[in-house]
């Protein structure tokens, strides 16, 4: 048991309390101040519930240093503390997340050789991954004035809007100034002086209290700048395939799930946010005012979080829709020739295990992307093109028929975001040609309509675009989609 005295409004409360519940205590105290709470005789301002807390050491080490430990967390994955503190691994409470891991962080302490500060490394996630970064959210500020705060004992304090700044660092029974760590702590980091320019997030928390965040604020421009530069880099050369605007991109970068039918509303509704929050889209839509956007529902729907629904309870749960590396080269599909060469056999490269049967129609077929380097990429079920290459750029995609044993019987070039065009099936056919296999064991689905495929869009292709994918030549590529839709093999179905 340890004594824990808080002071508050004009009273002081000594609390007999062992280190598991010492959080709940914090918090409680915390939660009816409406100023500064003491702990331990340290001023620590309430707006600072989140940030400032006690540290667990795990085990192992010498416990003299070790049994009194505080952080202060300043962003997600960073904690100030002790430099005796620094050295032993600890747990701790994170906001929303409950328990979570702290250890020494190596490469800042290497640095703080000459300061009784350092920091611990959290396990704490990323706030959640996006193509360009993971996000990490910054938690306070830090305070670049040096004597003045010093003199007065402050540790946190909260500004006229509730932020936290935080002075100085409490070891043993002195204040360390935190100015010292200008230079040592990474860009992103926010300081006293960077206040007027950051935009604040919140959700609420499992504890139904808020949880709070700052990011430097971001113009209509600027955010749009980001887009458009990310739109170039997923652009493939000319005669592939990629997404063409800026709301197919969104969906592919969206934090949250893909909200395609409602990106373009939304959009227009950040935009004209008067006064502008700062925020960046995502942020924004989640975490600030847009998030009332999702909370409208769309009348009884069979399948109320169907792709065309835009409800709140749909999307509430942080993912990414793209594929890291290892669950990619899980989808990797090779194809081989069986051994009288009649028929074509769909393999998994991973485990050369044969790809199980799908059924005839779209809904069960698998749906695969065929990218740059001519490699398939495959899924079971509904599952978005743009997921199996993260949005990047592509020969082709479309949905792919299995039948028994593996075997190869149908392909299309049905795909809502990428849209191919008759070159891709030119090229996969040309591919197929060039190894070898047998063209004429599958079935080459092309698009039916009111401009159904044909001979004709052979004629119409420029071909010479395509002189910048590796391995194709155009006069072959012309000669092979005319051969293509002339085969017996070439059929064209409405719902390409």
């Amino acid at each position: 048991m340890k004594n824990i005295r808080y002071g508050y409004g004009g009273t002081t409360l000594l609390i007999s309390s062992t280190d598991a519940d010492f959080w709940s205590s914090w918090h409680t105290a915390a939660a009816n101040s409406s100023s500064v709470i003491y702990v331990e005789k340290i001023p620590i301002a309430s707006c600072a519930r989140d940030v400032f807390f006690p540290l667990h050491k795990v085990s192992g080490g010498d416990y003299r240093y070790a049994n009194n430990c505080r952080g202060m967390l300043i962003r997600d994955d960073i904690i100030i503390t002790s430099k005796e503190c620094s050295k032993y691994n600890h747990t701790f409470t994170f906001p929303g997340l409950g328990i979570l891991e702290a250890m020494p962080h190596t490469s800042f302490n290497s640095k703080m050789s000459n300061s009784t500060l350092s920091f611990l490394e959290t396990t704490a996630p990323y706030h959640y991954y996006s193509i360009y970064q993971p996000v990490r959210r910054t938690r306070m500020f830090l305070s670049r004035r040096r004597r003045q705060s010093y003199n007065k004992g402050i540790v946190i304090e909260c500004d006229e809007e509730d932020r936290p700044i935080a002075h100085n660092f409490p070891i043993a029974n002195e204040l360390v100034p935190l100015h010292e760590l200008e230079g040592i702590l990474p860009d992103d980091i926010l300081w006293d002086d960077d206040i007027t320019k950051t935009a604040m997030s919140s959700e609420q928390t499992n504890t139904n209290t808020s949880s709070r965040w700052w990011q430097p604020k971001i113009s209509i421009e600027e955010e749009e700048d980001i887009f458009e530069q990310l739109l170039k880099q997923y652009k493939g050369p000319p005669g592939s395939i990629y997404l063409p605007d800026i709301a197919n991109l969104c969906e592919v970068i969206d934090p949250r799930g893909h909200r395609s039918y409602c990106f373009r509303k939304y959009r227009k509704e950040w935009k004209r946010q008067e006064p502008f929050s700062g925020q960046h889209f995502f942020e924004w839509l989640d975490y600030g005012a847009g998030r009332q956007l999702l909370q409208h529902k769309r009348g009884k729907v069979k399948d109320r979080c169907n792709k065309m629904s835009c409800e709140l309870s749909c999307f509430d749960k942080r993912t990414h829709q793209y594929l890291n590396d290892e669950e990619v080269l899980k989808h990797e599909m090779y194809i081989t020739q069986s051994q009288d060469g009649q028929d074509l056999i769909a393999r998994y490269k991973y485990n050369n295990e044969l790809v199980p049967e799908s059924g005839d129609d779209n809904d069960n077929a698998y749906t695969y992307m065929w990218n740059l380097n001519r490699s398939f990429y495959i899924s079971p079920g509904e599952v978005q093109h743009m997921t199996l290459l993260s949005g990047q750029a592509a020969l082709s995609g479309g949905k792919l028929y299995i039948g028994k044993n593996g075997r190869l019987w149908g392909i299309n070039y049905s795909s809502g975001h990428y849209k191919p065009e008759i070159r891709a099936a030119a090229m996969m056919y040309q591919d197929f040609k060039d190894k070898g296999y047998n063209t004429s064991a599958l079935y080459w689905i092309g698009r039916a309509g009111r401009h159904p495929w044909s001979t004709r869009n052979c004629q119409k292709t420029e071909w010479e675009r395509i002189d910048n994918i590796i391995g194709f030549n155009t006069t072959a590529l012309n000669q092979s989609c005319h051969e293509l839709t002339v085969s017996n093999t070439w059929i064209l179905k409405d719902d390409v």
